[in-house]
């Protein structure tokens, strides 16, 4: 029953992005602070859900999805319930506090405030709810940054947070359509009761999903990931862009239930992928002091191994290795043809031959060198550049 009050699963998705968070923040990673900011994430979403629950027993009770919830039903007390609001809620505290330091935990005690005092009272008052809700889910990932940095307010944080709030809209937005009429007998204001055509949340879910596909070149932009993420991001949010579109066009249940699918499995991809390819895991250490030499090969020795998988990786390295030899240049231009990240790297370097035809053997030098570079090998040789 305490899973249920705490929403077990939900809580676990949520640790994964306070993670996320952290591990982003690249070396040294702290063993300790990172069960402290994953356990105490944990205990912060149970007792913000248990909360949640005991605000809304009388609504839950009048809809099908939630009627069997443990305070609803009658098989836990709202007392009970109360005091393990308050257990789970001092525990985070106590655990983010002493395995991490002040700014997490105060961002963990006022992320419960927000959802339980500010999100769960507005969902019966105006559609605006779910901007708040997202909110309150973009705070996790920050909280994991603070936890490695002491920091919350970087780049790499709000970027974390970002990916969190631009994602919940349409995936809510498409949930609150789907259970529209169950929201309608609970008396929740939310859009998809508002206005029931349909175009509004239909609309919204483009306007954010646009919000999404724009996040990775930002990034980029931001210095936060290497550029590999926004490419390898885009056929990902080409197709959440086609299915929310049809949903911005017919607000049906199959096209809500399409915008729903991408988005289960859209944010624990795009999470790893901007854990992998965060530039704080390069040369030069992670985004707080005392990185070491140890913990930057280990992961560069990571990258390497799954860059025998990387298209990009393995088609650099072969166009490199071919433009060393003068008489396969053709050979080059074919390579690189496969991958545009090494065809925009080819053209650059026929530009500075044109610029200053002395360079052609400085170039043809470089290029050998940046073969070994690039090459996924299982030496430490030029770490540093393998798989961005």
């Amino acid at each position: 029953m305490y899973a249920q009050l705490s929403k077990a699963r939900l809580s676990a998705f949520v640790v994964g992005s306070a993670v996320m968070g952290f591990v982003m923040t690249g070396p040294p990673v702290d063993p300790i602070a990172l069960a402290a900011v994953a356990s105490g994430t944990f205990l912060a979403s149970a007792s913000a859900n248990t909360w949640n629950q005991l605000y809304e027993i009388k609504s839950d009770a009048k809809m099908a999805r939630t009627r069997a919830r443990p305070l609803p039903s009658g098989r836990l007390s709202a007392t009970h319930a109360t005091g393990f609001g308050l257990t789970s809620a001092a525990a985070s505290a106590a655990l983010l506090y002493a395995g991490c330091n002040p700014l997490t935990a105060a961002l963990g005690m006022g992320n419960i405030i927000l959802y339980a005092g500010v999100y769960t009272p507005l969902k019966k008052k105006s559609p605006l709810n779910t901007v708040v809700g997202a909110v309150v889910g973009a705070i996790p990932p920050i909280m994991g940054w603070a936890a490695a940095t002491g920091a919350a307010i970087t780049p790499g944080a709000l970027s974390a947070g970002a990916l969190l709030f631009l994602w919940q809209m349409p995936h809510f937005y498409a949930l609150a359509w789907r259970h529209r009429k169950d929201y309608a007998a609970g008396n929740y204001a939310m859009l998809s009761v508002t206005d029931p055509t349909g175009r509004s949340v239909g609309r919204e879910s483009l306007v954010y999903t646009v919000g999404l596909a724009a996040l990775p070149f930002a990034t980029v932009a931001a210095g936060v990931t290497a550029p590999m993420f926004a490419v390898w991001t885009a056929p990902i949010n080409a197709y959440a862009l086609y299915c929310t579109s049809l949903f911005a066009k017919e607000a049906s249940e199959e096209n809500a239930r399409r915008v729903f699918m991408w988005s289960l499995w859209y944010l624990p991809v795009c999470m790893a992928l901007m854990m992998f390819h965060s530039s704080a895991w390069g040369a030069g250490g992670g985004a707080h002091e005392g990185a070491s030499d140890a913990d930057d090969s280990s992961v560069s020795a990571a990258r390497r191994a799954l860059g025998t998988f990387c298209v990009h990786e393995n088609a650099k390295a072969s166009a490199a290795v071919a433009e060393s030899a003068p008489d396969a240049n053709v050979a080059a231009a074919l390579r690189a043809v496969a991958c545009p990240a090494v065809a925009a790297e080819t053209l650059a370097t026929a530009a500075a031959v044109a610029v200053s035809p002395a360079a052609d053997v400085a170039v043809s030098d470089q290029a050998a060198a940046k073969a070994v570079a690039a090459l996924p090998l299982d030496n430490d040789v030029n770490s540093s550049d393998a798989m961005q």
